[in-house]
C-alpha cells in the first residue's frame, strides 16, 4: 500500500491557499492543514507531520524564515518548497541555508509547484533546487535571528 502523501500550506492569502490546495489535490496529496502565521505553521507542522510544506515567505506576524528556523532540526522534517513574490538572492540564500529544498518565484515559476509535488509523489523523495547548498553554505548558527534579517517589502 502506498503511504498517504500529505501537504501543509503556509500562506496568509486565502486565494493562494485555495489555489495550492487544488494543486495538492490534483497531484494526489491530502492537505492536512493550513496556516497564515509562523506560530500556527510551526504548531501545525509538528502536529500533522506532513511530507511537504508549501511555505510563503511573507506572512502575518513574521515570515517564512521563522518557520524554516523552527523546523530545521525536526526529526520528521518535511520537504519544504518556499513560494515567494520576493525572488532576490538574499531570500533564496537565507531560505536554502535554513533548509528549504525548493525556492519558487510565484509570478514566474508557479508551475514548478505542481512539478515538485508530482516528483515527490512519484519518487517519495525530492531533488532540491541546489543539491550542493548544504556543502556550500555554512549551517545557521544559534545566533541567527530571522526577525533581524532584512524586512520583506
Amino acid at each position: 500500500m502506498t503511504p498517504l502523501m500529505t501537504a501543509y500550506i503556509v500562506d496568509d492569502s486565502p486565494v493562494m491557499q485555495a489555489r495550492l490546495i487544488e494543486l495538492c489535490n490534483d497531484a494526489g496529496f491530502a492537505v492536512v492543514g493550513t496556516a497564515a502565521t509562523p506560530a500556527a505553521a510551526v504548531a501545525g507542522i509538528a502536529q500533522f507531520r506532513p511530507r511537504i510544506v508549501l511555505l510563503d515567505l511573507r506572512l502575518r506576524e513574521g515570515n517564512g524564515l521563522d518557520v524554516l528556523h523552527a523546523i530545521k532540526n525536526s526529526p520528521t522534517r518535511p520537504v519544504v518548497a518556499v513560494l515567494t513574490s520576493h525572488p532576490q538572492s538574499k531570500y533564496r540564500e537565507a531560505s536554502l541555508a535554513l533548509g528549504a529544498d525548493h525556492f519558487i518565484h510565484k509570478s514566474t515559476e508557479f508551475e514548478r509547484v505542481g512539478a515538485v509535488l508530482n516528483q515527490l509523489r512519484g519518487t517519495h523523495g525530492s531533488e532540491p533546487d541546489d543539491p550542493q547548498h548544504a556543502a556550500l553554505l555554512p549551517p545557521p548558527t544559534s545566533a541567527f535571528n530571522p526577525r533581524k534579517a532584512a524586512p520583506l517589502s
